[in-house]
């Protein structure tokens, strides 16, 4: 898997569409807007412990190119990059919009279960 961008919501319109605390992934492109995938866990699946855990799946879904409603596309300025996922960890770039998005957390968080 090729390194994949950590996203979070920017606007009030993109806040809304997706569940707070999701993982939003888009991979990198040179194209004027982004198609975000995302997963909330808004099931409480037991399988997903942590955020990357969550990142790790909206990624999937986009190097799948899943039939999926958790995926939205956006104008950059929507959002904001927040790190990178090599498939395993994530490499946090903006810790101050990762904690707005997903509160505090542990270090933990960052790594799949």
């Amino acid at each position: 898997m090729t390194s994949t961008i950590v996203y979070v919501p920017k606007s009030e319109e993109v806040q809304a569409r997706i569940a707070p605390g999701s993982g939003i992934v888009c991979a990198e492109t040179d194209k004027p807007y982004r198609m975000l995938y995302f997963e909330g866990n808004i099931y409480n699946a037991v399988n997903i412990r942590t955020f990357a855990d969550k990142v790790l799946i909206a990624a999937g879904r986009e190097a799948e190119n899943y039939p999926t409603v958790a995926k939205y596309l956006v104008d950059p300025a929507e959002v904001e990059e927040v790190g990178t996922f090599d498939g395993h960890s994530i490499t946090v770039t903006n810790e101050d919009a990762l904690r707005e998005w997903i509160g505090d957390f542990d270090p933990s968080e960052l790594e799949t279960s």
